[in-house]
């Protein structure tokens, strides 16, 4: 009896201990779920107190916060409860607004190749010879996954303005991992013959850096400038400076072609700068409303090209721009659209707003949220649409394949003709226009 007795006691003393172990546990769990509910909620503070307009993106109230709430109380861990964050974010659509860190993000790098989606696939447009690829070839599975299931996944994390401003940051993502390891592709090339690639994801230092300006003559009496970012100095020169100095060299040729695809921005003023040699008279290059944090106050800032320089450079322009053409380079894509007589090439620019201000959440998490709203001289929001170029041009497959620039040679072809510029289609939402909607240069 005394041992049934013992047993049963020892049988309760477990069964208590359990019961207490579990309530700490549950405890536990409850206060991590009210901890990450307290940085979505200050996530949420934020974005109010600083951005210019929510209602701007479909976002009335907090109900746009509801689904969050409700999958970090089932989130299990750190990585489910961050995966929601950046998501919700993405949902945003906003180039500069994004998480730019936060506590365990693993660090990641692409092997070196450059990867866009052309013609619906998802593309080679650069590659290191290391790579064994080349321009045009087709990624159709990576690890195993069909590579559209791949870009899915990629595209509801992604903050990005537009939709091929999207689709572009996908991709780039596409091939990332933990630095060292490798990632297996499948990938056709012209002759729709599958092979299977492993590449390594390693620092490719000159690979990915370009000059921040460089040029060369075309021929046929045209230059080419190129612009990569609008930061940074070439050879002790400032980039207005360095522009000024090849502007001399292309003074006397019938005109030139300046290329800012790719271009993500930096310093307005010194695309204000550069457009000053371009302009015989001043004109508008952006109007911004910064919200003054936690009011409805708006402050008004004009951005203004004026003319500079010795002389106006009065030959033929044409510029080259795309989606990722971001910032302050569609503050510079502005200032050249409000002259007028320059001709555009290539496809919408990216529609990042501006003026982004950095935050730091209560777990240590760094967010930048834009602060101010900005139009273009014409008065159409930057913000989500970009601007449209006056003659679409894209690559195709066989553009990659064959080494052909079809904007460069449109530009050019538009240069030495004595054809005026274009009308244009303002894509409301920042896809291109159809087939039927293209301007033509007739």
């Amino acid at each position: 009896m005394r041992a049934h007795v013992t047993a049963l006691c020892f049988g309760l003393t477990l069964f208590a201990h359990c019961a207490a172990a579990q309530t700490a546990t549950e405890d536990e769990s409850d206060a991590v779920t009210e901890k990450r509910l307290e940085v979505l909620e200050s996530l949420w503070d934020n974005l109010n107190r600083i951005y210019p307009a929510l209602e701007y993106k479909g976002i009335g109230g907090r109900e746009w916060l509801e689904p969050a709430e409700n999958r970090i109380r089932r989130a299990r861990s750190d990585a489910e409860f961050y995966d929601v964050l950046l998501e919700q974010m993405a949902r945003l659509n906003d180039t500069h607004t994004r998480i730019v860190s936060y506590p365990g993000q693993p660090k990641l790098a692409p092997p070196p190749l450059q990867l866009n989606q052309v013609q619906g696939k998802v593309a080679v447009m650069r590659a290191h010879p290391s790579t064994e690829l080349s321009p045009g070839d087709i990624i159709t599975a990576i690890g195993g996954r069909p590579a559209d299931r791949c870009l899915s996944d990629q595209l509801r994390l992604v903050c990005n303005s537009t939709e091929r401003g999207r689709i572009r940051e996908a991709c780039e993502r596409l091939l990332c991992g933990e630095p060292g390891t490798t990632v297996t592709a499948t990938v056709e090339g012209a002759d729709g013959v599958p092979r299977v690639v492993i590449l390594r994801r390693e620092p490719a230092p000159k690979f990915w850096q370009e000059p921040t300006l460089s040029s060369r003559e075309l021929g046929g009496s045209v230059g080419y400038i190129r612009i990569a970012q609008w930061h940074g100095q070439v050879s002790g020169r400032g980039i207005p400076e360095e522009f000024d100095r090849l502007l001399e060299q292309f003074k006397n040729l019938k005109g030139i072609i300046i290329d800012v695809r790719g271009n993500g921005g930096g310093d307005d003023r010194l695309a204000d700068r550069v457009n000053g040699r371009l302009t015989d008279k001043p004109v508008v290059s952006s109007i911004d409303f910064w919200r003054k944090a936690g009011t409805t106050t708006y402050e008004r800032t004009i951005g203004w090209v004026r003319p500079r320089g010795p002389w106006t450079y009065r030959g033929r322009a044409a510029v080259l721009i795309d989606e990722a053409s971001a910032s302050a380079c569609e503050h510079f894509v502005s200032g050249i659209e409000a002259m007028g007589h320059i001709l555009l090439v290539g496809s919408p620019t990216n529609g990042a707003g501006g003026g982004p201000t950095s935050v730091t959440l209560p777990d240590g998490t760094q967010l930048r949220i834009s602060r101010a709203l900005g139009l273009r001289a014409n008065g159409v929001v930057f913000e989500g649409h970009g601007i449209p170029p006056h003659i679409v041009s894209t690559p195709t497959l066989d553009d990659l394949r064959t080494g052909r620039d079809a904007a460069l040679e449109i530009g050019k072809e538009w240069i030495l003709s004595n054809k005026t510029v274009p009308s244009r289609f303002q894509s409301i939402d920042g896809r291109l226009p159809g087939r039927e909607q293209i301007p033509r240069n007739d």
